[in-house]
C-alpha cells in the first residue's frame, strides 16, 4: 500500500488524500505514521488525516501529537504535525479554537489567534463525555 511507500512525497499525498477521501480501515496505519514516521511533514498530513476517524480512538493521539511533535522538516512550507493535530482536533469537534470554518469548510485564522489550552481543555471533556456514553450502551 502507498501509504508505506519509500517516498516522502508519495507518503504525504496519501495522506492528504486520505483526509479529503477516508477510508476507515486505514486509520491504524495513519495513527501509525503520525507518530512514527521519519518526515515531520508525512507525520503532520497523518494527523490531519485522522479529523476523519472515530473520535474515541484519535482523540488520545491527537492530543499526545499535540504537545509534543513541535518538529518541522527543513526549508517547509507544511506546520509542526503538532499544528495539524491541534487542527485535526478542532475540526472533528467542530470546534473554533484553532480557526474558523465557513459553512463550507474552509477555515481562516480565528479573530485574537488560536487558543490551544481551550482546544485541549474541551478535548479532553469531549474525550470523557464519549467514554461515558459508550459505558452507558
Amino acid at each position: 500500500f502507498l501509504l508505506n511507500d519509500k517516498s516522502e512525497f508519495v507518503r504525504q499525498h496519501i495522506c492528504e488524500t486520505l483526509y479529503h477521501y477516508p477510508i476507515p480501515s486505514t486509520v491504524p496505519q495513519l495513527i501509525q505514521i503520525a507518530q512514527n514516521d521519519a518526515s515531520p511533514n508525512v507525520r503532520a498530513k497523518a494527523s490531519y488525516a485522522l479529523a476523519k476517524g472515530e473520535p474515541i480512538k484519535v482523540i488520545p493521539i491527537l492530543l499526545s501529537i499535540y504537545e509534543s511533535d513541535k518538529d518541522v522538516a527543513e526549508n517547509s512550507v507544511i506546520d509542526s504535525p503538532s499544528s495539524h493535530a491541534a487542527g485535526a482536533l478542532d475540526e472533528l469537534m467542530k470546534t473554533n479554537w484553532m480557526s474558523v470554518r465557513n459553512d463550507k469548510g474552509i477555515a481562516s485564522l480565528r479573530p485574537g489567534g488560536s487558543d490551544g489550552a481551550r482546544l485541549k481543555e474541551h478535548a479532553e471533556r469531549y474525550l470523557s463525555r464519549l467514554k461515558h456514553e459508550r459505558a452507558e450502551e
